[in-house]
């Protein structure tokens, strides 16, 4: 029977749905794998019929050598709504690629919009889908219940079950890089000058919603009916924020956990720009905010701003929205949010991730198997890595970020729910 590997990008963010669609695949035979781009050499021993990644420059080193294997790539794309701008070219770098490196054989696009762009680029002959945001399905009640509650996560942080709480996801990790991490980026895009203008723009956008936020989260600080939980962005420095926050009881920051952990505690939720947490806050029928500077329309899609309830330039408009927040009825947020949500994921129905399983399977029996290993290297690698664990696991990186790359057998976590969810 086919193996198949999961390549995830992030695991907080990746592998609940992922999990869940090779969770689907297995009921039907397949046999899964998952690693992350720290250990994706385990991928060599496995051999597997099928690789799914979540973007297409994922492991390009190795790739071509998948490939030469009688390896298919699969993409299922983990941010398939760019918001900026910016984002309705395709790269320079993403063109190079389809035309000098691969094409993947089946691509899985949120939408018919990201799907019509890519195309054009694209090989012809490899295979290409829109099926919708697989990680939407667990914004579902079913699925919410698995992550703790909100007793739960408030007495972790040492705050307040009565307050009012309101969350904070951050994306603004360039306004407080140091020099070394920008030119890092600038490098990345080197012969593409559309996108080293988007970057220098994107830069100054920032550091204009830096001061917006900083101002709201002292105002926060001084409110005693008020606390605050910051879920930073995995490229932003947990460090920084530590330090900018430390003299501040009523705030505190969240990180090594999902979303969908950070919105079982949220009362209000705030985001930056045209953040998806709008979206998904407002899909749990949590009002939402976009904080944004003056140049926030020009750099971002209009209809990416506007899907959240409330847009705040200033602690007085961030004041007013909370209060709106307290005294009306929000039980149309939801609603309010459907036109968009069609747009650009296609559907919210709790099914997506079986839908790509089933289309997965589907694409795959086009194929014939590799024959079947004799020793379960998976099993050795997941022992490995779980001693490793016991011993050393680094936590914060060198600029500051969490550690959220999966290790072989991370995957178990959310077998075992799922198996007890679909008895």
């Amino acid at each position: 029977m086919y193996r198949v590997v999961f390549h995830i990008d992030h695991k907080h963010r990746d592998l609940p749905s992922m999990a869940l669609i090779a969770f689907f695949l297995k009921k039907k035979g397949l046999k899964t794998y998952f690693c992350s781009s720290l250990n994706h050499n385990i991928i060599n021993h496995i051999d597997p019929d099928f690789i799914i990644m979540s973007k297409f420059r994922n492991a390009l080193n190795n790739v071509k050598q998948w490939i030469k294997s009688n390896c298919k790539i699969i993409i299922i794309q983990s941010e398939g709504n760019l918001q900026a701008k910016e984002n309705k070219f395709v790269s320079e770098r993403d063109k190079y690629l389809f035309q000098n490196t691969y094409t993947p054989d089946l691509t899985i696009f949120w939408n018919i919009e990201e799907m019509t762009k890519y195309s054009k680029f694209m090989d012809n002959n490899k295979q290409k889908v829109f099926i919708g945001c697989p990680r939407l399905d667990f914004l579902k009640p079913k699925f919410m219940n698995l992550y703790s509650s909100k007793e739960t996560i408030l007495k972790k942080l040492n705050l307040d079950v009565s307050k009012f709480t309101i969350t904070l996801a951050t994306s603004i990790g360039l306004s407080h890089a140091n020099k070394k991490i920008l030119k890092s980026y600038f490098d990345g895009y080197k012969g593409d000058k559309r996108k080293t203008i988007d970057l220098k723009f994107n830069i100054k956008n920032q550091k204009k919603l830096r001061i917006i936020t900083e101002k709201i989260i002292r105002y926060v600080s001084k409110n005693e009916h008020l606390q605050l939980i910051i879920k930073p962005h995995p490229n932003e420095s947990i460090i920084h924020w530590s330090s900018f926050i430390k003299n501040y009881n009523n705030v505190k920051i969240c990180y090594g956990e999902s979303i969908n952990y950070l919105l079982r505690a949220s009362n209000f939720h705030l985001a930056h720009n045209a953040c998806t947490t709008s979206l998904e806050a407002q899909l749990l029928n949590i009002p939402s905010a976009q904080i944004l500077s003056d140049d926030s329309y020009n750099y971002f899609k209009k209809d990416h701003i506007d899907v959240a309830l409330f847009k705040v330039k200033s602690v007085k408009e961030f004041e007013k929205a909370i209060l709106a927040c307290q005294k009306n009825d929000r039980s149309d947020l939801i609603k309010l949010s459907n036109k968009y949500l069609i747009k650009y994921f296609t559907k919210f129905n709790g099914n997506i991730c079986k839908e790509h399983s089933n289309y997965l399977f589907k694409f795959m029996k086009r194929f014939k198997s590799k024959n079947n290993q004799l020793i379960n290297f998976y099993f050795f690698f997941r022992l490995i890595y779980k001693l490793k664990n016991f011993t050393y696991k680094p936590i914060i990186d060198h600029r500051g970020r969490v550690n959220n790359r999966i290790i072989p057998g991370d995957e178990n976590y959310w077998y075992n729910k799922f198996t007890k969810m679909f008895i």
